[in-house]
C-alpha cells in the first residue's frame, strides 16, 4: 500500500500506510501536468490543450487553502412498570430530600436543586432525556433539538448519534478543514479521506491515472460529503475543480456512498460518531440495559463493541440482599485507571443487591467520590430498605456513554417496587 503523506502545521512531513492523502494526489497532478507538458512540447498542434491543463492542475495544488450512550430514555422501565413522569416526582417516588448527602432534590431526578438545570421538572422540553441524560451528554434541558438537525434529542441519542452536536455550518474559515464541522479530529479526516480515495481510486496510481481522478473530500454546505475530483469543463478550457456527490440516489452517487461506508470501516473506532452524523455509517446502538430475570437474580447486558458494559437488571429480594461480590481486580473495565485517579470499579448491580463483582458486564469505571460513593452507593440504599421493607424491587442500572468514550458520562438507575417504591435517577460520573 502506498504511504500516506501528511503535513502538519509546522510543515513537517509524516508518512503513514494509509493509502493515497488528498496531498499526494495534488502533488501528482502537478507532476503529471508537468511530465506531460514536457513530452508533447515536441507534437505539434495540441500545445494549446496542454498548456491550460498544467495552468489549472498547478492552481489547484496552490489554491488548497487551509491545510492546516439506556434504555428507550422516558420509556416504560424494564418490568413493565410505569413510565417516569414528564414534570416532577409521583407521590409514591422517593422523598425531595433523598439525596445521599441530605440536598434539595425537588423532583427526586438525582440531581439536587443546585446542580439541575430545571429543578422541579424532569423532562421540560419533553424530548424523552431527563435532565441528568441531558447533562451528562451536552445537550440542552430547553431544547428538544439540541444540535437543530430536526431530530429530537432523546430519538437522536437511541440512534447513537450525539444529541448535542450536528455538522457545523460552513464558514470561510472551516471550508478547508471539513474535520471541524464534524467534531473529527485532522488526523481522524485524513484517516478516513485516504481510505475514500483507495477506494474509489482502485489500483493506487495507475487507477488514479486511469480513472476518474479523485483528490481528496470535503463537505458541502449541507453537511453531505463530497468528492473532490478534476475534470475537463471543453477542450481547451483547461482542467476545473469539481464535485462529485459521496450521498445521495442515483447509481453512481449510490456506488460512492458504498465506498465511504467501505472506508469507514478502516478507521479508529473514535470517529465512528462523527461519521454517522455524516450518514456514512449507521449509528452506535445506545446502552440498553435487559429485563430483569423472573425470578430473583441478575441478567446482564452484552459487552459492546468497544469492550464497554450496556447495561444489567435484577430482580431482587431480602434472600438476594448481601449475595454480591466484591469487584475483582482482574477485571479493568474500560477507561480505569485506579485510585490515584480517584476511579472505581463500580457495580452497576450493587454488591449490597447481589450484583457479581467478577462479571465484567456489570463493572464500569466510576470515580470513587462522590458518584461511586456516596451518590450511587445511597440510592442503592434505597433499594435495599424497599427489599427489606418485603417489597420485591425490579431494577435496571444503565450507563450513558457519549460517542466512544470509553468512561460512562452517568448511571441511569431505574426500580419499581411490588408494593409502590419507584426510584428513577441519574447518577453523574464526576469527581469531587
Amino acid at each position: 500500500m502506498a504511504a500516506r503523506v501528511r503535513r502538519t502545521d509546522t510543515g513537517r512531513v509524516v508518512r503513514r500506510q494509509h493509502g493515497q492523502s488528498a496531498v499526494e494526489y495534488l502533488g501528482l497532478i502537478a507532476g503529471v501536468a508537468i511530465l506531460v507538458g514536457v513530452l508533447l512540447a515536441a507534437v505539434p498542434g495540441i500545445g494549446q490543450t496542454v498548456v491550460a491543463k498544467i495552468d489549472g492542475a498547478i492552481a489547484l495544488v496552490g489554491g488548497t487553502g487551509g491545510g492546516d450512550g439506556p434504555g428507550p430514555v422516558g420509556a416504560p422501565p424494564a418490568g413493565g412498570g410505569p413510565a417516569p413522569p414528564s414534570s416532577g416526582g409521583p407521590p409514591d417516588a422517593a422523598p425531595a430530600s433523598a439525596d445521599p448527602e441530605g440536598f434539595v432534590d425537588t423532583d427526586a431526578d438525582g440531581l439536587t436543586d443546585a446542580e439541575d438545570p430545571v429543578p422541579g421538572e424532569g423532562d421540560i422540553d419533553g424530548d424523552g432525556l431527563s435532565d441528568g441524560e441531558e447533562i451528562a451528554l451536552g445537550s440542552d434541558p430547553h431544547n428538544d433539538d439540541s444540535d437543530d438537525d430536526d431530530v429530537p434529542d432523546g430519538e437522536e441519542y437511541e440512534q447513537g448519534t450525539d444529541p448535542a452536536q450536528g455538522v457545523a455550518p460552513l464558514t470561510e474559515e472551516n471550508a478547508w478543514r471539513p474535520w471541524e464541522r464534524v467534531g473529527m479530529t485532522e488526523d481522524e479526516w485524513r484517516e478516513f479521506e485516504s481510505a475514500v480515495l483507495d477506494e474509489v481510486n482502485p489500483g493506487g496510481l495507475e487507477g488514479f491515472l486511469a480513472g476518474d481522478p479523485y483528490w481528496g473530500v470535503t463537505l458541502d454546505e449541507n453537511g453531505e460529503l463530497e468528492l473532490m475530483e478534476l475534470q475537463q469543463a471543453s477542450v481547451g478550457s483547461g482542467l476545473a475543480k469539481g464535485l462529485a456527490r459521496v450521498l445521495g440516489s442515483g447509481g453512481r452517487a449510490a456506488s460512492l456512498g458504498q465506498a465511504a461506508s467501505r472506508a469507514a470501516a478502516r478507521v479508529p473506532a473514535s470517529a465512528r460518531g462523527p461519521l454517522a452524523r455524516l450518514g456514512v455509517v449507521p449509528g452506535r446502538t445506545a446502552a440498553r440495559a435487559p429485563l430483569p430475570p423472573a425470578r430473583p437474580g441478575t441478567a446482564m447486558g452484552a459487552l459492546d463493541t468497544l469492550g464497554r458494559p450496556t447495561g444489567a437488571a435484577a430482580t431482587i429480594t431480602r434472600q438476594t440482599l448481601g449475595t454480591g461480590t466484591r469487584a475483582s481486580s482482574r477485571i479493568r473495565p474500560p477507561g480505569f485507571q485506579g485510585g490515584p485517579a480517584n476511579q472505581a470499579r463500580g457495580h452497576l448491580i450493587g454488591r449490597q443487591l447481589g450484583g457479581s463483582g467478577t462479571d465484567a458486564r456489570n463493572l464500569v469505571t466510576l470515580f470513587q467520590r462522590p458518584a461511586n460513593s456516596p451518590v450511587m452507593r445511597g440510592f442503592e440504599g434505597q433499594v435495599r430498605t424497599a427489599v427489606e421493607a418485603g417489597q420485591t424491587v425490579r431494577y435496571t442500572a444503565t450507563p450513558i456513554y457519549r460517542g466512544a468514550e470509553a468512561i460512562p458520562r452517568a448511571v441511569t438507575l431505574s426500580a419499581r417496587g411490588s408494593r409502590g417504591f419507584r426510584l428513577d435517577v441519574t447518577v453523574l460520573n464526576k469527581g469531587g
